[in-house]
C-alpha cells in the first residue's frame, strides 16, 4: 500500500508514560506571570513543552466478565424524554433493550447524504465495565434514527478507541479508529468503509493516525471532492507528522506531514473552496487555540502544505481531567465552515468548552468566527446564557453548521443541579453567523456523569452532531440507565416556537414557505417595500416582482430608494441594462501559444472588467472546466530580456502582460493595446472564453457580458510552423526540430526569431526570459515528455 509504514518508528514516538494531572497539580503549574494579557503562556515557558497527559494505551482483553460497577441499572426500551425531545438508545440488544453490564461512550455520527434516513453511529464499546478494554462499537438506523441495530463490533478482540465517522457525497460512510496494538507505529489508526448504511464493512485499511485523531471528507464539487483528511496529536502518533490524506476513497494514504503550531485535540473542516482547516490547542496546558489552513491539500497532484496557522482567542484554555469528567477532556476544539448561499457564506467558526481567563467560572462554551478564510478572528463570544459566576460547568461543547448557515451547538450543563456530576444536555443556535445566540434550552433529563465508569473515570472525550436545514442529529453519551450508553437525539428546528418542527409546519400547511428554503415565512423578514400585499421574499420568489440585480430587494424598491439609478425611466435598474460593451478581439499577428494568449479588449474610455471562462482543458486539468476567473492588472515588460523597465533595453519593443486572478479589475483595457495573458491557469491545448463587462453592471448576471472571444493555446512545445519569414508562422499542431530551433534562435536573439511569448517554456511559471531551461523544455516536449504545470488556481 502506498505510503504504508513498515517498521515501528522509534525516535518519532514519545515513549514516556504521563500520569494524569489532578486539578490541583495543573493549577500549581499555572503561573500568573507567565500569561500575557491575551491569556497566552510564554512560548519559552517550560510548561508549554509538555504533551497533554492523555494517551489511549492498549490493554489486554478481559479474561473474565466481572460484576458491573454501576448503580440502579435498568433494562428499558422506551425513549428518554425531555419535553418535546426524545433520545433513542443506540447500543441495544436485538429487542431494543439496554444491555446490562456494558458501557459505551465517545460517539460519532455519519449520515448518508443520498438517503438521510440511513445513518451510522460509532462508539467505544466496553463489554464489561470492570475492564478498560474497548472495541469499535457501531449501530445503524435506516429509518432516520427511530430504531437502531447494534450488530456488534467491527473487530472482535481488537483494542480500538477514539472512533470518528464521516460520509462522502456518494453515500459511503467511513469509520476511523485508533488501534494501538496493531501497528505499524505505536498509535496507528485503521479506516473502515461501508456503502450500505452500516450493514457490511468490507474495506479495512491501515491509515497512519494517532491518539485523538479526527477526519473530514471533502463534500464540495471541486477537485478535492471525496478526499479524506485526518489529523491527530503530535505527541502520541504512529510516526513523524500528524496530518494525512487519501484521494482514492481510503485505499492509500499520504505519508504524514506536520501541521504548523502542532495543534492537538481538535477537528477538521473543508471550506466552500476546498481549503482544509485543522483546529486545536497549542502549547499545553495554557496555550492559545489555533486554526491551520491548507489551500492545496485538495489537489491530488500536489503534496499538501499549510499556508498559515492563526491563533484564536477564546478567552480560556482546554480543560482536562477535572469536575464532571475526572480522567477525560472537558471538550475538544470544533471548527466548521459555512457553505450556505447567504451573507455568511464562506465564514469559519471555532467553538470549545474552555476554562476562562477573564472571569472565575469553571467552564463556558466560547465561540469565534473568521470572515477572511481564517486569517483573522473575532473577539470571543459566550454561547451559554446562564448567570456568569454561578460555578456551573458547560462541558463537551459541540458545533455543526446547516446548509442554510444556521449554527447549532450542544453541551452538557450543570447549571440546574449545582453539582459537578449532574448534567443536562443543552442546545442553542445562531442565525447570524454566531454574532448572537438563541436562549439555550435543555433537551435531555439530568444524568450523573460519575456512574457507570469502565476502568477509565470518564464519559469519553467528545460528542458529535450533524445539522441540516430542518434540524440537527446528535450522538451523545449519558447514564440514564445507571451506566454509560450512547443515544441518538433529533432536535428539530422550530423558528416560530410553536412546539412543532418547521418541516412539519410546512408539510402540513400550517406555515407557508414561498421560497422553499425549509424556513416558515413568518420566521423571515416580513418586509413589503412596494406595498403590494406580498412579502418581499415571496414577491421575488414568485416573480411577481423582478429582482434583476439579485440583491434580495424588488427592483421598484431599489429605484424608489435611489440605490439603483433608472435614467431612462423604464423601471429597470440601469445596472441590469448593460449593453453595448464590445467583445475582446484576438491580437493581430499574435497567435495564442503554449502559455500565453494575446488579445485587444474593450471600448476606448470605458471602464470594463474581463472575465475568462475555462471552457475546454486537457487532462489532468479538465476538472477546472467551467471555472470563471478575471484578468488582472497588466505590467509592461521588455520583449528581449524580461526587464520590467524598458529603458534598460533601449531599442527593443515592449508588451503588456497580465495574470488570471479571482477578483474583477475594471480599467480601460483598450487603451493598453495588445495584452498577453499568462499564468498557471493558462495551460497548453486549452480553450478560453474572454468576455467584457462594464463597471456598475451586476457581475452575477450573464446577460450583462459581451459576446465572448474564444482563444485556444497550442500544444506543449508547439511554437511555430516556420521562421523563414517574419513574423514566424503560427503553431502547426506538431512538435519538431523547427520548434527547438525557434527557442535556440530566440535565446541567441537572432533576427526573425519568434516573439518571446512562444518560447518562454519555464516549468510552472514563465520567467519572461529565454535561457537554457527553455531550450531543455522544448527538447522534452520534442521527446514526448509531459508539460510540468500545476494547473489553475481556484476562485470562489
Amino acid at each position: 500500500m502506498s505510503g504504508r509504514i513498515v517498521a515501528v518508528l522509534g525516535a518519532s514516538v514519545m515513549c514516556v508514560s504521563w500520569a494524569v494531572l489532578s486539578l490541583a497539580e495543573a493549577h500549581s503549574v499555572r503561573q500568573t506571570d507567565e500569561r500575557t494579557s491575551g491569556g497566552r503562556i510564554s512560548a519559552n515557558a517550560e510548561v508549554s513543552q509538555m504533551p497533554p497527559p492523555h494517551r489511549e494505551a492498549p490493554v489486554d482483553p478481559p479474561a473474565l466478565k466481572a460484576a458491573p460497577r454501576h448503580t440502579g441499572v435498568v433494562a428499558r426500551s422506551e425513549p428518554i424524554v425531555r419535553g418535546r425531545f426524545q433520545s433513542i438508545q443506540v447500543n441495544v440488544d436485538s429487542f431494543g433493550n439496554n444491555i446490562v453490564g456494558d458501557a459505551a461512550n465517545e460517539p460519532s455520527i455519519a449520515i448518508d447524504p443520498t438517503d438521510p434516513d440511513k445513518m451510522v453511529i460509532g462508539w467505544r464499546q466496553f463489554d464489561t465495565i470492570s475492564s478498560n478494554f474497548r472495541t469499535s462499537g457501531y449501530g445503524y438506523s435506516h429509518d432516520g434514527g427511530q430504531t437502531w441495530t447494534f450488530p456488534g463490533v467491527l473487530e472482535p478482540g481488537v483494542f480500538s478507541s477514539d472512533p470518528v465517522l464521516a460520509s462522502d457525497l456518494n453515500g459511503n460512510i467511513y469509520y476511523y479508529a485508533l488501534q494501538s496494538n496493531r501497528g505499524p507505529g505505536s498509535w496507528p489508526c485503521y479506516l473502515y468503509r461501508t456503502s450500505d448504511g452500516g450493514v457490511t464493512w468490507p474495506q479495512e485499511v491501515y491509515a497512519f493516525g494517532g491518539d485523538k485523531a479526527w477526519i473530514a471528507v471533502d463534500s464540495t464539487t471541486g477537485i478535492g471532492s471525496g478526499n479524506i483528511y485526518m489529523a491527530w496529536s503530535p505527541w502520541y502518533g504512529c510516526c513523524d507528522g500528524h496530518f494525512s490524506r487519501s484521494t482514492d476513497g481510503g485505499l492509500t494514504f499520504l505519508d504524514p506531514i506536520s501541521i504548523p503550531r502542532s495543534v492537538f485535540f481538535g477537528t477538521i473542516t473543508v471550506g466552500l473552496d476546498g481549503a482544509v482547516y485543522v483546529s486545536g490547542g497549542v502549547n499545553y496546558p495554557y496555550g492559545p487555540f489555533a486554526v491551520a489552513r491548507s489551500s492545496n491539500a485538495q489537489d491530488p497532484l500536489l503534496t499538501p502544505s499549510f499556508d498559515f496557522a492563526t491563533e484564536v482567542n477564546l478567552d480560556g484554555f482546554l480543560a482536562l481531567s477535572v469536575g464532571p469528567n475526572p480522567e477525560g477532556l472537558l471538550g475538544q476544539v470544533w471548527v466548521a465552515s459555512d457553505h450556505s448561499d447567504g451573507p455568511t457564506q464562506g465564514n469559519l467558526y471555532l467553538l470549545c468548552s474552555v476554562e476562562r481567563f477573564s472571569i472565575s467560572d469553571p467552564l463556558d462554551v466560547m465561540f469565534a468566527r473568521s470572515t477572511d478564510g481564517g486569517l483573522t478572528w473575532s473577539a470571543p463570544i459566550r454561547v451559554n446564557d446562564d448567570p456568569v459566576g454561578n460555578n456551573a460547568w458547560q462541558w463537551f461543547g459541540t458545533m455543526s453548521v446547516a446548509p442554510n448557515g444556521r449554527i447549532d451547538a450542544i453541551w452538557n450543563d450543570t447549571r440546574n443541579s449545582g453539582a459537578d456530576n449532574l448534567s443536562e444536555l443543552y442546545y442553542s443556535f445562531s442565525l447570524d453567523g454566531g454574532l448572537s445566540w438563541a436562549t439555550s434550552v435543555p433537551v435531555s433529563p439530568m444524568f450523573d456523569s460519575h456512574v457507570g465508569w469502565p476502568r477509565q473515570n470518564k464519559l469519553g472525550d467528545y460528542y458529535d452532531m450533524i445539522s441540516d436545514n430542518g434540524g440537527t442529529s446528535v450522538a451523545y453519551a449519558a447514564t440514564f440507565n445507571g451506566e454509560q450508553d450512547v443515544y441518538f437525539l433529533r432536535i428539530p428546528f422550530d423558528c416560530n416556537d410553536n412546539g412543532i418542527a418547521d418541516t412539519i409546519d410546512i408539510a402540513e400547511g400550517t406555515s407557508t414557505d414561498c421560497n422553499e428554503n425549509l424556513t416558515p415565512d413568518e420566521c423571515e423578514p416580513d418586509e413589503d417595500c412596494n406595498a403590494n400585499g406580498v412579502q418581499d421574499i415571496c414577491d421575488i420568489a414568485g416573480v411577481t416582482s423582478e429582482d434583476c440585480n439579485l440583491n434580495g430587494v424588488p427592483d421598484s424598491c431599489d429605484i424608489a430608494a435611489g440605490t439603483s439609478p433608472d435614467i431612462n425611466g423604464d423601471g429597470v435598474p440601469d445596472e441590469c441594462e448593460c449593453t453595448g460593451v464590445e467583445s475582446p478581439v484576438a491580437a493581430p499577428n499574435s497567435m495564442a501559444s503554449n502559455r500565453y494568449m494575446a488579445f485587444v479588449a474593450g471600448n476606448p474610455g470605458r471602464q470594463t472588467a474581463l472575465r475568462v471562462t475555462l471552457t475546454d482543458l486537457p487532462a489532468p486539468f479538465e476538472a477546472f472546466e467551467g471555472q470563471k476567473m478575471w484578468v488582472g492588472s497588466p505590467q509592461e515588460v521588455s520583449e528581449n530580456a524580461g526587464k520590467v523597465d524598458p529603458s534598460e533595453a533601449p531599442g527593443f519593443p515592449t508588451f503588456m502582460i497580465a495574470k488570471l486572478q479571482c477578483d474583477a479589475d475594471f480599467r480601460d483595457w483598450n487603451a493598453l493595446g495588445t495584452v498577453y495573458l499568462y499564468g498557471a491557469a493558462v495551460v497548453p491545448d486549452g480553450v478560453y472564453d474572454i468576455q467584457a463587462i462594464e463597471i456598475g453592471c451586476t457581475l452575477a448576471l450573464d446577460g450583462n457580458y459581451s459576446a465572448g472571444l474564444q482563444l485556444t493555446t497550442s500544444l506543449w512545445g508547439d511554437l511555430v510552423r516556420n521562421c523563414i519569414t517574419t513574423p514566424c508562422g503560427p503553431p502547426d499542431g506538431v512538435v519538431n526540430i523547427t520548434d527547438i530551433t525557434a527557442v535556440v534562435d530566440k535565446f541567441k536573439n537572432l533576427d526573425g526569431a519568434p516573439i518571446k511569448s512562444r518560447c518562454d517554456l519555464e516549468p510552472n511559471q514563465p520567467d519572461l526570459l529565454i535561457n537554457v531551461s527553455d531550450a531543455s523544455e522544448a527538447l522534452d516536449a520534442f521527446r514526448g515528455f509531459g508539460y510540468p504545470l500545476d494547473g489553475p488556481g481556484g476562485c470562489r
